[in-house]
């Protein structure tokens, strides 16, 4: 592989964010061999040893080779899009599950799940430290076309001004950060152009919940901006941005006012974790979302740890 003018296109992770991850974690993530890993450690820097999780997945994003995790889930992502119609009214039978950090030594049931829109939920069920509850969300996509200059103006200048990147949940949440690293996840991406529309004069807001992969949602968050008719419409940048490589022009224009029928939107004003509270302690999780099919309840997914959130490496 020749790595300088791959990683001319990756803003590196700041220091006090570092996710350090080895050459073999690496080359599972980039799927090339470990000539390759022992000539990307000679360009990447000093320690050859260790790698920034972050970094190594916007490394396979900018690679080209088809091979890396990143790609190839994105390209999944975009066959699922090209193959299925955006519109339609459509039902997903979901299991949400989380898991408490202290693992089986937690025997609290006290657990707060995000509130979906559209869903209706069963009873949880519990295992030590684990819950799990079984839902059913109906959704149907809408489209609609943005009519005030002023947020077109935001969104065309965004996407102009801004790439995608896999990034630390930390730094996502410092717009100050994202603006001046011109790269950022579904968080940092949203909240930058909120600003900007906001500065506008529109009325703009952030929504959070989950993108339907099929088989698994991931957690995501994009804008909505009030339009001259008075409704709320979707902006979703980063997917918009990640529109011209993975999935279609048509899709990224899809992205500026209309909403897919695979978004299950948190409601407003709300979180899409998992509050839980143990030991007089209250802990907040992102939960996994997956298809309801059985089987055993997760592992613990503690919100601190930087590779469980939106579009992330896992």
């Amino acid at each position: 592989m020749n790595w300088p003018p791959i990683l001319d296109r990756v803003v590196r992770t700041p220091r006090e964010y570092f996710c350090p991850i080895g050459p073999e974690k690496a080359r599972e993530i980039l799927s090339c061999s470990p000539a390759d890993i022992r000539d990307l450690g000679h360009v990447y820097g000093a320690d050859r040893t260790r790698f920034d999780a972050f970094d190594v997945w916007n490394i396979g994003l900018n690679s080209g080779s088809g091979r890396s995790t990143p790609e190839r889930e994105l390209r999944y992502l975009g066959h699922l899009l090209a193959s299925t119609d955006w519109l339609d009214a459509v039902e997903y039978r979901l299991a949400l599950e989380a898991g408490c950090p202290r693992g089986p030594a937690c025997t609290s049931h006290d657990w707060r799940r995000p509130r979906l829109v559209g869903t209706s939920w069963s009873d949880p069920s519990y295992l030590p430290g684990r819950v799990r509850w079984a839902a059913t969300t109906r959704r149907q996509g809408m489209h609609s076309r943005i009519r005030l200059q002023p947020i077109l103006h935001a969104w065309r200048h965004t996407l102009a001004s801004y790439r995608f990147h896999y990034t630390h949940p930390g730094l996502a949440a410092d717009t100050a950060a994202t603006r001046a690293r011109r790269v950022g996840n579904c968080t940092g991406l949203s909240a930058v152009l909120a600003e900007d529309l906001n500065s506008r004069g529109v009325t703009a807001r952030t929504r959070c919940g989950f993108l339907w992969g099929g088989l698994v949602g991931l957690a995501h968050e994009w804008v909505e901006a009030r339009d001259a008719d008075g409704r709320w419409k979707p902006l979703d940048p980063s997917m918009a941005a990640l529109a011209a490589t993975f999935f279609s022009p048509e899709y990224q224009r899809f992205c500026c006012g209309s909403m897919l029928n695979r978004l299950i939107p948190v409601a407003s004003g709300h979180t899409a974790t998992v509050q839980h509270w143990c030991e007089g302690r209250l802990l907040t999780t992102y939960p996994a979302l997956r298809r309801a099919s059985g089987g055993r309840l997760p592992r613990p997914n503690p919100m601190t740890n930087p590779t469980t959130n939106p579009l992330m490496p896992r």
